[in-house]
């Protein structure tokens, strides 16, 4: 069976998830990946909450702006990392380098 390539171009990810029972994935689980935008590491964990049909099977894990991935976070004691300040300017050492600074408005047409 031939394994999905695992693309990880989104800057505020703290993990990727796979199904603990997805073959395609039991090798990298355990294992830790550098995100270029950020020059930091993130992990692949596996959560019965991923769902081995939908897409590749590996989906990013965003505890701090989703429901569903704060969940997986609690259960895998993941950071809760900060993007977006109270000001609403990109945040400086966990977002992208080209956006550090910016509003989120500008950002996002990046």
């Amino acid at each position: 069976m031939e394994k999905s390539v695992l693309r990880l171009p989104q800057q505020d990810r703290t993990a990727v998830a796979v199904h603990p029972d997805d073959e395609r994935y039991t090798d990298l689980v355990g294992k830790s990946f550098q995100l270029p935008l950020t020059d930091r590491n993130i992990h692949m964990i596996s959560d019965s909450f991923v769902s081995m049909e939908f897409g590749t099977g590996a989906v990013k894990v965003t505890p701090a702006h989703d429901p569903n991935d704060f969940e997986i976070g609690e259960r895998h004691n993941l950071p809760k990392i900060t993007v977006i300040s109270l000001e609403g300017t990109m945040t400086s050492e966990e977002q992208a380098k080209d956006t550090r600074g910016q509003t989120d408005l500008s950002a996002g047409k990046g």
